[in-house]
């Protein structure tokens, strides 16, 4: 076993330990962690404040890490997440009590000194809000009225415009 896939062995044992220190002991202090739909967390403060967060949210939350690539100090995860939404507040928003399962990706950067320097981290947030009741099921009536208000919305900006 390579050195980054050590490491990253390690990375997903202490996120399914829930342990963040053990996490941030891997990390760089300038570490950047991006959580695309919901933001970028800076230093061992920002990943704190976002893992205990998630941690928080999803008391129930599991990861598997289902395939993993390796080049030249870079690690490429696709994972799959599940959760109950059953904690505190993500991203802004209050728990609805539904379990959702994404999957997603993630890119490791790894600095010389063996310590994570970026995660860049992907999934669908619209298939994540929709499995945890924040959006409509697709094409219900709800659904189909959203787009329509925002095709309206969207209308009236380019009227506007001109």
């Amino acid at each position: 076993m390579t050195d980054l896939q050590d490491l990253m062995a390690r990375r997903q044992a202490v996120i399914d330990a829930r342990d963040v220190d053990g996490l941030l002991g891997m990390m760089s202090a300038d570490v950047s962690m991006m959580w695309l739909p919901v933001g970028t967390f800076n230093g061992h403060v920002g990943v704190r404040e976002a893992m205990d967060m998630l941690y928080t949210a999803f008391p129930d939350f599991r990861r598997t890490q289902d395939s993993l690539a390796i080049t030249d100090g870079t690690a490429v995860v696709e994972f799959t997440a599940t959760g109950t939404f059953s904690g505190g507040p993500f991203d802004g928003y209050q728990p609805t009590g539904r379990t959702g399962e994404v999957i997603g990706a993630e890119i490791v950067d790894v600095g010389d000194d063996g310590l994570i320097t970026s995660v860049r981290t992907y999934w669908d947030g619209m298939q994540m809000a929709r499995e945890l009741g924040l959006l409509p099921e697709e094409d219900s009536v709800l659904d189909r009225g959203l787009h329509g208000a925002l095709n309206v919305m969207t209308r009236a900006r380019r009227v506007i415009r001109l």
